[in-house]
């Protein structure tokens, strides 16, 4: 940003990152008490190729059935299953 210039440029790598900031209430207050400029405006570019090492998480994990997690749970460990027949369990679908 150059003396005159009263424009912040960000580059995000998601709109979803862009909402959160342009949501952040105070953040202009501070910038422009920050750099000490009343008329202050943040451009935000969402640009995914700026940020290659980003990943995005996925929102949505699948519900596992109790036979899936029984089985997870039996890869890890295969002592359940003895555990399970000594104690008479038996996963609901």
């Amino acid at each position: 940003m150059s003396s005159e210039d009263k424009t912040i440029r960000v580059h995000v790598p998601t709109l979803f990152i862009k909402e959160i900031i342009l949501q952040e209430s105070n953040l202009m207050e501070i910038l422009r008490s920050s750099f000490l400029k009343d008329g202050i405006i943040i451009m935000i570019d969402v640009n995914k190729g700026e940020f290659p090492e980003y990943e995005e998480a996925s929102s949505y994990t699948p519900k596992l059935t109790s036979k899936e997690v029984y089985e997870k749970m039996n890869a890890k460990n295969p002592l359940l299953q003895d555990l399970v027949k000594r104690i008479g369990l038996k996963p609901v679908d």
